[in-house]
C-alpha cells in the first residue's frame, strides 16, 4: 500500500534535488568520458482543503539516469578482455543486413527513468468516522545491456553472450497503479473498526528493438582467443515477455477491548 503523511490544518511542503555527472563520478575514463548523469527531484505538499474536515498530501518524485553499459566496445581500449576486431563485426553486420539490423558495436548508454506519484486525502466525516483515500502510481524503465569476455558454448539450451550487439538489448517497463480506500470508525466508547478496499494494477513488460532469433557466432577476439562469441538478435527470454496483474482486496477488522486485552475480529479477501 502507499504510505503517505497525515496532514494537519497547516499548509506545508518541501522539495528535493540531487545531481551527478561524470565529473562527480569515480575517476575512471570509463565514466569520465561517458554521458553518465543522474538527476533525482521531487516535492511534497500538504494541508487543508476544508479546515478540520478535509486534508490532502501529494509527493511526486522523478529520476532521469543514464550510464555506460559494462563491457568492451569498438572505440574502447583494444587491450580490454573480450574486445573484437571491428572488421570482424563489420563482416557479421553486412552478412545479416538483408535480414535485420544487428545494432551498434560502440559504447552504449543505458537509461533508467522513474516516476513515482503518491497522494492522499483525509476526510473527517464526523466525530466517529474518518475516510482515507490513497493513490500510488509508479512507472519505471530500465535498459538492460552489457558485454563480457565469455567464450562460445555450442551446447543445446545454452545462452551465449560475449560481445553483444544492441539488437540483443531489451528494456523493462514496469507500471504499478494502486488505489486504497479506508474507513476508520469509532464504535461505542472504546471499540473501533477499520474497513479497507483496494485495487492494484501491475504490468511488467520487456521491450525489444527487433523480433528475430537470437544468434551467436564464434569468432577470434583481439587477444587471439579463437573461442570468443558475438551475439545479436532478440534476447532469448524477452519475446512476448509480458506480465499483467489485477489485484482486488477487501478487509474488515473490529477491535474490542476486554480488560487489559484487545481482541480483533476480522476477515480479508484478495483476488
Amino acid at each position: 500500500h502507499a504510505v503517505t503523511k497525515n496532514e494537519t490544518n497547516t499548509l506545508s511542503g518541501g522539495a528535493t534535488y540531487a545531481y551527478r555527472n561524470p565529473n562527480l563520478a569515480a575517476d575512471e575514463p570509463f565514466l569520465r568520458n561517458s554521458d553518465f548523469k543522474v538527476q533525482q527531484y521531487g516535492f511534497h505538499l500538504g494541508g487543508p482543503i476544508i479546515k478540520d474536515k478535509l486534508h490532502f498530501f501529494i509527493a511526486p518524485e522523478w529520476q532521469s539516469r543514464s550510464q555506460p553499459a559494462i563491457g568492451p566496445f569498438v572505440g574502447g581500449p583494444t587491450t580490454e578482455s573480450g574486445n573484437i576486431n571491428p572488421d570482424t563485426l563489420q563482416r557479421i553486420a553486412q552478412a545479416v543486413a538483408p535480414l535485420f539490423n544487428v545494432g551498434s558495436t560502440g559504447l552504449v548508454s543505458t537509461k533508467n527513468p522513474l516516476t513515482n506519484l503518491s497522494g492522499r486525502l483525509d476526510w473527517q466525516f464526523n466525530d466517529r468516522n474518518r475516510v482515507v483515500f490513497r493513490q500510488l502510481i509508479n512507472k519505471a524503465k530500465q535498459d538492460n545491456f552489457s558485454r563480457n569476455n565469455r567464450t562460445f558454448n555450442s551446447s543445446v539450451g545454452n545462452q551465449n553472450s560475449g560481445f553483444r550487439l544492441t539488437s540483443n538489448m531489451y528494456t523493462t517497463e514496469d507500471d504499478n497503479n494502486s488505489s486504497v480506500l479506508q474507513v476508520f470508525s469509532q464504535v461505542g466508547k472504546a471499540s473501533s473498526n477499520e474497513f479497507l478496499v483496494g485495487y492494484n494494477k501491475i504490468k511488467d513488460e520487456r521491450i525489444v528493438p527487433v523480433q528475430t532469433p537470437e544468434v551467436s557466432v564464434q569468432v577470434t577476439n583481439l587477444q587471439g582467443n579463437t573461442n570468443s562469441v558475438v551475439t545479436f538478435g532478440t534476447e532469448e527470454f524477452s519475446p512476448g515477455n509480458l506480465l499483467k496483474q489485477d489485484i482486488i482486496e477487501a478487509s474488515d477488522n473490529f477491535n474490542l477491548p476486554v480488560g487489559s486485552h484487545l481482541l480483533t475480529f476480522g476477515g480479508r479477501y484478495e483476488h
